[in-house]
């Protein structure tokens, strides 16, 4: 299982970073696991990054496990309605 944790602050400044290591993460691994509860600092451009590798692992048929989403990741994801298709309840 390949393991991904983001760090604490997914924001425009950081996507591209953050955006290589997600894809060397899909070439590794059939499963793998998004650590996205030590966020404290996220944007639209972060949250849009994790839902678009959310969906890209999905897509390549590997199992994919999150962490609990830490109180800034909701927030931003609800604000945006991405919650219920992040598959988090509201």
């Amino acid at each position: 299982m390949s393991e991904l944790n983001v760090g604490d602050s997914v924001d425009i400044s950081r996507v591209g970073i953050v955006y290589t290591e997600m894809k060397n993460s899909l070439q590794t691994s059939s499963e793998v696991s998004l650590n996205i509860s030590n966020i404290n600092h996220i944007d639209g451009a972060g949250i849009q990054l994790i839902y678009a590798y959310i969906n890209a692992a999905k897509n390549k048929g590997l199992n994919v496990s999150i962490s609990e989403p830490s109180a800034s990741v909701r927030s931003v994801a609800k604000i945006l309605g991405l919650e219920s298709l992040m598959g988090w309840s509201a």
